[in-house]
């Protein structure tokens, strides 16, 4: 895995001005509107969530397929995501999410950054399910959509710290999925790709995930979803 060597000024766990998320904004390929929302994405983000180091693996080792390793190891120098990320440590999910807004114009570069964004995100779930841990829980999931859904918010709550999800049957082919994440117009496209990732993953049937309601609650953002099949 190409990471960087760590950066002294790294973002890490502290505080940040607007000016230095802006900063950051715009080193990444995407809109003038998009880069806004990267901008505020980061000033905004919760400093106690953090997100196991798996997901940085992968992200990088996609990346470097795709790109090769000089082009990996620019991303992570820009991200200053530091050179020891041991897979089931917990890291600040701000720095991870660095990387993702450099890595999806990279790995889908003729979309925008939001739709780049969901594509990478289908590829979580297969991350998590490699390690051991989700290797164990996917054998208890099968194919059933319902089954694989509410196992999937329990892998999300081991994956990501802070964060908070739900998933309540209704009916025979709807769930209900409600969550506590961090503040971002990104998240709706992100959690889409992350349960079609899912869902394929245990060839289910493809979903239909629709946001029902949306708002600010503390230092993050209330989320419902409807999921159908």
């Amino acid at each position: 895995m190409g990471l960087s060597e760590g950066h002294a000024g790294s973002w890490g766990r502290q505080a940040i001005t607007m000016g230095e998320a802006a900063s950051f904004a715009a080193k990444v390929r995407a809109s003038p509107r998009e880069r806004d929302a990267v901008a505020q994405t980061l000033y905004d983000f919760p400093l106690e969530c953090e997100v196991r180091g798996m997901f940085f693996v992968g992200l990088v080792n996609a990346v470097a397929s795709v790109a090769g390793q000089p082009e990996t190891q620019r991303i992570t120098a820009l991200a200053e995501v530091p050179s020891s990320v041991l897979p089931f440590t917990l890291h600040p999910h701000r720095d991870f999410y660095k990387l993702f807004f450099l890595a999806s114009p990279l790995l889908h570069p003729h979309a925008e950054l939001s739709d780049a964004m969901r594509n990478v995100a289908e590829t979580f779930y297969p991350v998590f399910r490699a390690s051991p841990l989700g290797r164990t829980m996917s054998l208890l999931m099968g194919s059933s959509p319902r089954r694989v859904l509410e196992r999937l918010a329990d892998a999300y709550n081991i994956s990501v710290a802070w964060n908070s999800h739900v998933c309540e049957a209704r009916g025979e082919r709807e769930v209900r999925w409600t969550c506590l994440v961090e503040p971002t117009d990104f998240y709706e496209h992100v959690f889409t790709g992350i349960v079609c990732g899912t869902l394929r993953s245990h060839e289910a049937p493809a979903p239909t995930v629709e946001l029902m309601e949306r708002r600010r609650d503390g230092a993050g953002q209330h989320m419902v979803f409807s999921i159908r099949w």
